[in-house]
């Protein structure tokens, strides 16, 4: 299999047009979220390859009625997450819009679901990066957190939810410029690389009523640096595990 094909169960992503590759954050992310009634429409903000529209479209599957919108502002990056989409089943389902967050107004309702892996470094005018493509995707020039919160709290419903993934001190500070924008955290889940060491990622989940959160940790791997149970039984829909946890 070529190198730029990641293959999963029940769907493949071509990456090779894409800056970021796939990761584990992306895949715990897209494990993570739940689907339930009455969800009819999701927002993946940031797509990339599509991985999480994709793994959104397997978990929605059953509710055949749910459709799911993708922007991407790297216009190769974007029509690979559509060629993606158009090999997979759920292609009917799918469909990427080359554009801003803040520039995305051609949908005129809102989602009840919305979903990101976003560019999580702070920008800063002295880093140096010299590909531009990768720096737009590591980066929050493109896409501040306080613009990502202000057009998520636009493009959500009263009783959507908005679930990202992001680093420990990132996702402090985005879950207070979240809170001047009217989205809470209801969800937190504190993810731990391996036993002994400190959360290096949380997942929140964000609503538009403040209340009581549900925390939650989890460990990826065990000592020895396989995969902890937990982490397997929660990819094991999406990943080709050679080994199964008993």
């Amino acid at each position: 299999m070529p190198d730029n094909l990641f293959a999963f169960k029940q769907f493949s992503i071509n990456q090779s047009h894409c800056a970021m590759k796939i990761g584990t954050d992306a895949v715990l992310l897209g494990a993570l979220v739940q689907i339930h009634e009455p969800i009819k429409s999701i927002l993946d903000i940031g797509t990339g390859t599509g991985l999480l529209a994709l793994m959104l479209a397997q978990k929605s599957e059953r509710y055949t009625d749910i459709h799911i919108d993708a922007i991407e502002i790297d216009k190769p990056a974007c029509e690979q997450a559509t060629e993606n989409f158009n090999q997979s089943k759920w292609k009917h389902r799918l469909k990427a819009f080359n554009c801003s967050l803040q520039n995305f107004k051609d949908q005129q309702h809102q989602y009840d679901l919305i979903i990101s892996n976003p560019p999580f470094f702070r920008f800063k005018k002295n880093i140096a990066i010299i590909e531009e493509q990768k720096s737009n995707a590591r980066h929050d020039k493109a896409l501040p957190f306080e613009e990502l919160a202000n057009h998520t709290n636009r493009l959500l419903k009263s009783t959507g939810k908005f679930w990202l993934i992001l680093p420990m001190q990132e996702g402090t500070e985005f879950i207070k410029i979240a809170r001047q924008e009217n989205l809470y955290v209801s969800q937190q889940i504190l993810v731990q690389p391996k036993p002994g060491k400190e959360p290096n990622r949380m997942v929140l989940c964000f609503v538009k009523v403040d209340g009581s959160i549900a925390n939650k940790q989890l460990c990826i791997y065990d000592e020895k640096g396989n995969a902890t149970k937990e982490y397997y039984d929660l990819t094991n829909e999406y990943l080709l595990w050679l080994n199964k946890k008993n």
